[in-house]
């Protein structure tokens, strides 16, 4: 499989998370916001609860782009 197919594979898996799952993932990922500043952010109760949600969410997505063929990016 290519990387742009790859990509569009992780794109469209990301796309089924809800938004407020994508806007924690960006950030996290993209923003590179602390886990404080997160749990601050999207109103966690506390930065423990974001690493456990974070730990979910990355389990997930490897699960549902396993279960397309895809093991590596």
């Amino acid at each position: 499989m290519c990387i742009r197919d790859r990509l569009r594979a992780l794109e469209e898996t990301v796309g089924d998370l809800s938004a407020r799952d994508q806007l924690l993932l960006t950030l996290r990922f993209v923003d590179n916001l602390s886990v404080r500043e997160i749990a601050r952010v999207l109103s966690f109760s506390s930065p423990f609860q974001v690493y456990r949600r974070l730990d979910k969410l990355l389990r997930d997505l490897r699960r549902s782009l396993a279960c397309r063929g895809i093991t590596e990016l």
